[in-house]
């Protein structure tokens, strides 16, 4: 029976009547909302939902959510949809769904200049940051950083270098870039006119050095010749025990060191 006013007539064998009406009353229709917190960072299971201005039926009410929990709030969830059915003491029952947002993923790009030679140290790194909850903060590791919480590094050699990100939720994410040199190193080589190294007091010994497009010969450690595009040196003068070896430069300005001889 629906709730409305409703009349009865009573009539005895006498034919007598009597006529009575009464009204039939229903509760309110179940009616309730959602209290969101969404996850604090991207892909985790730190989001509710609760059960809010619950008004109508008669309680005491039953609850069941879509992940089979039974409360009238449901914690260390993940974003997604999630529905909640509410059942009165009568039977009645209603169902509502709701979405549960979260922040995007940190994303992390760079752009880079890579060391001009192996040995150089003029390579640098920006960093482009979006997403998550802006208000970024960084942590740099690698063979030479020296400020470690910029956002972006100068002055840097080959090698890997690691950067944390940290937005304003606490939420990180790790991003690595490795720099290789721009230009490789010379291959340095160095030949001597008198390959098995015995010589004669006077004798002029010619070393020729390859490999690059200048060159600076070393007698006992000490610069005798250049940094210039010759790459011969002869010396007539040398004892028992001297030691020669070239630097060489390539066009791009990186050295390499020959072996001794």
């Amino acid at each position: 029976m629906s709730a409305g006013i409703y009349q009865v007539t009573i009539t005895d064998n006498n034919g007598c009547t009597a006529i009575r009406s009464g009204e039939v009353t229903q509760p309110d229709s179940i009616y309730f909302e959602f209290l969101s917190t969404q996850p604090s960072c991207y892909n985790t299971y730190t989001g509710s939902v609760s059960v809010n201005n619950l008004t109508g039926g008669t309680a005491p009410y039953n609850y069941l959510w879509s992940n089979t929990l039974t409360s009238p709030t449901i914690s260390n969830i993940k974003s997604g949809n999630y529905w909640l059915k509410v059942t009165d003491s009568k039977g009645c029952n209603r169902t509502k769904s709701t979405y549960l947002d979260q922040p995007s993923d940190i994303s992390v790009s760079h752009s880079e200049n890579k060391p001009t030679c192996p040995e150089s140290k003029d390579g640098s790194i920006g960093l482009t940051v979006s997403g998550g909850i802006p208000g970024y903060t960084y942590f740099w590791t690698g063979p030479d950083i020296v400020n470690a919480t910029n956002k972006d590094q100068i002055n840097l050699g080959l090698g890997t270098y690691t950067v944390t990100v940290t937005d304003a939720n606490s939420c990180t994410k790790e991003y690595e870039v490795i720099l290789t040199s721009a230009n490789p190193t010379p291959t340095a080589g160095l030949t001597s006119s008198d390959p098995d190294n015995s010589i004669c007091p006077g004798d002029a010994v010619i070393f020729t050095a390859s490999g690059g497009t200048t060159y600076e010969f070393f007698l006992n450690g000490l610069s005798v010749q250049g940094p210039g595009t010759a790459y011969a040196y002869s010396n007539s003068s040398l004892v028992n025990g001297d030691k020669v070896f070239a630097e060489v430069t390539s066009a791009a300005g990186c050295k390499a060191i020959t072996d001794t001889i």
